[in-house]
């Protein structure tokens, strides 16, 4: 009987190749495959409020994945000989690491960036092969990577128009993960139907909280709104991902991601992180 993978041990670069092409696309994968199901479905079936629950869940877990990467980078730029996999499962994402992990995103510079992915701004290139003017494109697309991820943070916290207020998300992913204080209501008899996410549990004011108070539509434009936001993460996670690789390997991860996901990410960044070859 030969010996399985695992005894056989993995390798950083396997893991991290293995980590771009599935694992940082999943949370994506899952959402597209719940919105697939859910525009199957008539309007009134009470399976849409599941399907649209766990929409939401993926996007606050893809926040958590981008969060828990934030600080894994950060202790591989003290630690370079430490394997990426044991680095990530020491990761501790207490409601405090996610508070300030969501704050230190928002406001990393260009350099600083480079820097946690292993490319310092003075580079001339993340691997051998590359002329000059591909450097710079892959420079530029860092900056655009950086600018995604930024963007998504501050969506993240604020609402597309600013409405939630500061780490609600981060409490709602608490309590979903550990608890579901969640529940199917209506405003009034004949409106649509909602879900509420409890972060404070009973606590809850409505009179003066009720701003902060996400209310999960299963509605197909608010759906949709939300696997925007999760397309958007997911390319700026696998272009991190990419990055490190780059400069870590001096190589390209090997495969392609899914064909939706790369369509996507074109139709957002012209640049490429990669030369065509």
């Amino acid at each position: 009987m030969s010996d399985s993978p695992l005894r056989k041990g993995i390798s950083e670069k396997e893991f991290l190749n293995n980590y771009i092409r599935f694992a940082a696309v999943h949370r994506w994968t899952v959402a597209k495959t719940c919105f697939g199901r859910y525009r199957e479905l008539d309007g009134s079936s009470p399976e849409r409020a599941h399907l649209a629950l766990e929409i939401h869940f993926c996007y606050l877990l893809l926040m958590e994945d981008i969060l828990m990467w934030h600080y894994a980078l950060k202790e591989l730029q003290q630690s370079s000989s430490a394997h990426l996999m044991d680095i990530l499962n020491g990761v501790n994402l207490s409601p405090a690491a996610r508070s300030q992990a969501l704050g230190e995103m928002q406001t990393i510079s260009d350099a600083e960036f480079m820097s946690l992915l292993g490319f310092q701004a003075t580079q001339t290139a993340p691997m051998p092969g590359l002329s000059v003017e591909e450097c710079e494109s892959v420079r530029a697309a860092i900056v655009v990577l950086k600018t995604t991820i930024t963007n998504g943070m501050k969506s993240f916290v604020q609402g597309k128009n600013g409405v939630l207020r500061e780490g609600t998300l981060v409490r709602c992913l608490n309590k979903i993960k550990h608890g579901l204080l969640v529940m199917r209501m209506q405003e009034s008899e004949g409106q649509p139907e909602f879900v509420a996410v409890f972060p404070k549990g009973t606590e809850f004011d409505f009179a003066t909280d009720q701003v902060s108070l996400p209310s999960i539509f299963p509605k197909q434009e608010s759906l949709q709104n939300v696997l925007s936001e999760i397309e958007t993460l997911t390319s700026g996670l696998v272009g991190m991902l990419t990055v490190l690789f780059l400069t870590r390997f001096k190589d390209r991860p090997a495969g392609t991601p899914p064909d939706e996901l790369v369509r996507a990410i074109s139709g957002r960044n012209r640049t490429k992180l990669t030369p065509d070859t």
